[in-house]
C-alpha cells in the first residue's frame, strides 16, 4: 500500500479534503475491487466519492470498445453515515441522489460474458481463474459523469498477499491511474503469473506469463525486447515509460477463430497464444503479434483513425511494418518475409469480398467473419506497401511511408485523429508529391489492378 501522504500527493493539490463533502475543489474518487465468488467469476466494485457539490451524480458505463457493455448487478449507494441513498435507472446509466454529500456506491459484476469458444474474443478480455486473474477496466467500472481530479486510486483484493501489476503506477494491491478516462483501457494482472522486467529505449517493460509453454519465459522476453528496441528506433523515441505484456492461453479454438490474438490498449499488450505452440514459432511469423501490437502505440494510439474508414491504414501499415520489423531483428529471414508477402497477396486475390468491396470500406467489427477481417488487414497491407514503394521510387529511396508516420507523430499531439486528408498532406509536405489520385484508386475501388498484380519485394 502507498503511504497516505504519497497517495494524497498523487491525487493533486487541487483536490478536495477527504470527507468534506463541499467546497470549490475538484472532487475525487477511490475504487475497490474484491472477490465475491471465484467459481462464478463474480467481483464486487465499490466506489467512494468525495467533494461532489451537486445534488445528483450519474454513473455511466464506459465505452464497450468492441466488447459488451458492463451489466452491474444490485447497485446500492450509502452516505458517509451509512444511510441508503436513492438509485434510479436512467436511459443512460444510473443516477444517485447524494444531496451534496460524500457517498459510496457498490455493485457486482460477472466476468464471463462470452462462451469460451466464441470468435468474438474482444468481448471477454477479463478472466478469473483459481489462482490468477486479468482484469480489464471496461469490464468492471461504472464512471461518474463529473470532472474528477487526476490520480484515481484502485485497490484490488482478489487473492491474499498478492501484488498486482499494471502499466500504471502500482504498489502492492494498489494502482494509481492518471484519470477516470484511463480506467476503461486499464489492464491489471494478479496471481500466479511469472514476471520478467527489462528497460529498452527509456521504457520499462514487464512481461507477465501464465501457464506452461514449450518455450522459456526468457526467450519470449528476448523477442519482445528486440522488437520494442527496433520500433522505438524507427520512430526515434519511446511512446511511453511503462509497458505491460501479458502472455496467456487463447480461449478461442476451432476454424471460426484465430490461433493467435494480440490486443493493445494504453501501454498494455495482451498476447493470447495457442497453448500448444512450438518453441520454434518464437522465431517465426506468429511473433508479428508482438510487433503489430507494440507498433499500435504510435499508429493507433498516438495517431488514431478519425473513423472506421481509415482502419485500412491503421491496421494495414501496422501489418506491413510488423513483418519488416521481424525481418530487421532476424526473427524471420528475408526468404520468410517474401513468403509472407506472397501469401498475403494470394489470400487477397482469393478473398470472396474482393470483387465487391473496396479496401477503404472494409472494417473489423465482425471477428467471426475471417474473410472480412482478412480483407481489411490484407488489403491494407498491400495498399501501404504500394504507397511505400511509390514514395521510395519518387524520392530515389530517401523517403518511405515510415517517414510520413514519424512526421505526423512528432508534429501532432498524442491521441490526434488522422485520416486520408492528413496522410496526403503529410506526404505532400515531406516529398512535394500529390498522391491523392493514386490513393483513391487503391482504396476507393474493388480489385484495383495495382493490388491484384502486386509484386513481391526483392
Amino acid at each position: 500500500m502507498l503511504p497516505v501522504a504519497v497517495m494524497l500527493a498523487l491525487l493533486g493539490a487541487g483536490c478536495g479534503v477527504l470527507g468534506t463533502g463541499a467546497g470549490d475543489s475538484t472532487p475525487f474518487i477511490l475504487y475497490q475491487v474484491s472477490l465475491v465468488d471465484a467459481d462464478l467469476s463474480v467481483l464486487r466494485v465499490t466506489g467512494r466519492v468525495f467533494g461532489v457539490t451537486g445534488k445528483k451524480v450519474r454513473l455511466l458505463p464506459p465505452p464497450a470498445g468492441g466488447g459488451r457493455e458492463i451489466e452491474p448487478i444490485g447497485i446500492t449507494a450509502l452516505d458517509a453515515e451509512g444511510n441508503r441513498l436513492r438509485v434510479a435507472k436512467k436511459s443512460k446509466g444510473w443516477e444517485i441522489s447524494n444531496r451534496r454529500r460524500d457517498f459510496s456506491f457498490s455493485y457486482r459484476v460477472t466476468l464471463i460474458v462470452e462462451d469460451q469458444y466464441s470468435p468474438e474474443i474482444r468481448g471477454r478480455l477479463s478472466c478469473l481463474g483459481p489462482h490468477h486473474c486479468r482484469l480489464m477496466g471496461r469490464d468492471l467500472f461504472l464512471v461518474p459523469a463529473h470532472r474528477f481530479c487526476g490520480g484515481v486510486v484502485v485497490d484490488y483484493s482478489i487473492f491474499e498477499q498478492r501484488d498486482v501489476h499494471s502499466s500504471r503506477d502500482s504498489s502492492g494491491n494498489r494502482v494509481v491511474f492518471p484519470g477516470l478516462s484511463d480506467l476503461p483501457l486499464s489492464l491489471v494482472v494478479e496471481g500466479d503469473y511469472r514476471y520478467l522486467k527489462a528497460t529498452v529505449g527509456g521504457g520499462d517493460l514487464t512481461l507477465a506469463v501464465h501457464g506452461d509453454w514449450n518455450f522459456r519465459d526468457e526467450e519470449l522476453m528476448e523477442v519482445i525486447r528486440r522488437v520494442v528496441s527496433r520500433e522505438i528506433a524507427l520512430f526515434g523515441s519511446s511512446p511511453g515509460e511503462n509497458f505491460l505484456f501479458v502472455c496467456d492461453y487463447n480461449p478461442v479454438k476451432g476454424s471460426s477463430g484465430f490461433n493467435y490474438y494480440g490486443i493493445h490498449f494504453a501501454g498494455s499488450i495482451l498476447l493470447l497464444f495457442d497453448p500448444l505452440m512450438d518453441r520454434s514459432e518464437l522465431f517465426d511469423t506468429p511473433m508479428t503479434i508482438v510487433a503489430h501490437e507494440f507498433f499500435h502505440n504510435w499508429n493507433g494510439e498516438a495517431l488514431k483513425p478519425a473513423s472506421d474508414d481509415f482502419l485500412w491504414f491503421t491496421e494495414g501499415a501496422t501489418v506491413y511494418y510488423s513483418y519488416l520489423v521481424l525481418r530487421d531483428v532476424n526473427l524471420i529471414t528475408p526468404q520468410q518475409h517474401r513468403r509472407v508477402e506472397r501469401a498475403i497477396a494470394e489470400r487477397y486475390r482469393n478473398n470472396p469480398y474482393r470483387s465487391r468491396l473496396a479496401v477503404g470500406r472494409a472494417a473489423n467489427h465482425d471477428l467471426g467473419d475471417k474473410d472480412l477481417v482478412n480483407m481489411l488487414y490484407d488489403g491494407g497491407f498491400l495498399v501501404c506497401r504500394a504507397l511505400d514503394d511509390r514514395l521510395r521510387t519518387l524520392t530515389g529511396g530517401e523517403t518511405g511511408l515510415i517517414d510520413v508516420l514519424k512526421k505526423l507523430y512528432r508534429e501532432r499531439e498524442h491521441g490526434s485523429a488522422i485520416d486520408e486528408k492528413i496522410l496526403l498532406e503529410g506526404i505532400r509536405e515531406l516529398t512535394g508529391h500529390d498522391l491523392s489520385a493514386y490513393l483513391i484508386r487503391l482504396i476507393g475501388n474493388p480489385s484495383p489492378p495495382e493490388l491484384i498484380s502486386s509484386p513481391v519485394s526483392a
